[in-house]
């Protein structure tokens, strides 16, 4: 995976998604699901960057499935947030953005489903961030005032924890769904 990734750096596509299969490959030998699973989740990496964005979601819910299949609950979780922001990226670059923006929310609300099921810290961040998309997906369909709430509930979780991070996330959202209004 770190070849597949240092490929991905330099911009070598081709040779990224060569590496991840060869990754998913030695894992599935040692009967490893969430390194396949990771492997996989490169794969929808690579396509996203690349702008397949179709390709990149069917990878994205590939690795979703195989992280839940080994139990893995928070990365399942943030590959269910990691789908949603692939339907937004879609749909910011004007690809059947009615259907991809609706996708951009069902999978930021089942991201925020999951997180529920975790603890600390890493609840926090999943279920927030899912706020944060879903917020950004409401905003593009012209939803301000349920974008701003979902922005609102992701600030006051922030703060509350005193995570400021978090803050600068969710107020970065809040003045995008501002600007839209």
């Amino acid at each position: 995976l770190r070849a597949s990734s240092a490929h991905l750096v330099k911009d070598a596509r081709k040779e990224a998604l060569v590496a991840a299969d060869q990754a998913k490959a030695i894992a599935a030998r040692l009967s490893d699901e969430v390194l396949e699973a990771d492997a996989v989740q490169m794969t929808a990496e690579v396509r996203a960057r690349a702008g397949d964005f179709a390709a990149a979601s069917q990878a994205a819910e590939a690795a979703r499935s195989a992280y839940a299949k080994a139990g893995a609950k928070r990365l399942e979780a943030l590959m269910a947030l990691r789908a949603s922001s692939t339907h937004l990226a879609k749909a910011m670059a004007k690809q059947d953005v009615g259907r991809s923006l609706d996708a951009a929310i069902k999978d930021g609300r089942e991201a925020m489903k999951l997180g529920k099921r975790l603890l600390g810290g890493d609840a926090r961040q999943i279920i927030c961030g899912a706020r944060c998309a879903i917020a950004r997906a409401l905003c593009a369909k012209g939803d301000h005032a349920d974008a701003l709430r979902e922005a609102g509930e992701a600030m006051s979780t922030y703060e509350a924890a005193g995570d400021k991070p978090g803050e600068v996330l969710a107020l970065l959202t809040l003045a995008e769904v501002h600007a839209a209004a």
